[in-house]
């Protein structure tokens, strides 16, 4: 799908959300991230905003509410 895929990660340990966010963004797609500050497990979404180019969003709020706006 390209461009057509948005990927959005919540929370996660570990690195094996990676190679799949690195996918999306290659293709054309947009990756988002929840804020680790505002996660339960933060390693994951750091790793995904640093070294995939995620968009971090800063609340659980803000990430419904840009689910919202693409719907």
């Amino acid at each position: 799908f390209g461009s057509g895929v948005t990927a959005l990660l919540l929370s996660g340990s570990g690195s094996d959300g990676v190679d799949g966010m690195r996918g999306v963004k290659a293709a054309g797609g947009r990756i988002y991230a929840l804020s680790p500050g505002a996660c339960l497990k933060p390693d994951l979404p750091r790793i995904v905003i640093e070294g995939c180019g995620a968009v971090e969003v800063q609340s659980a709020a803000a990430m419904a509410s840009l689910i919202e706006r693409m719907q």
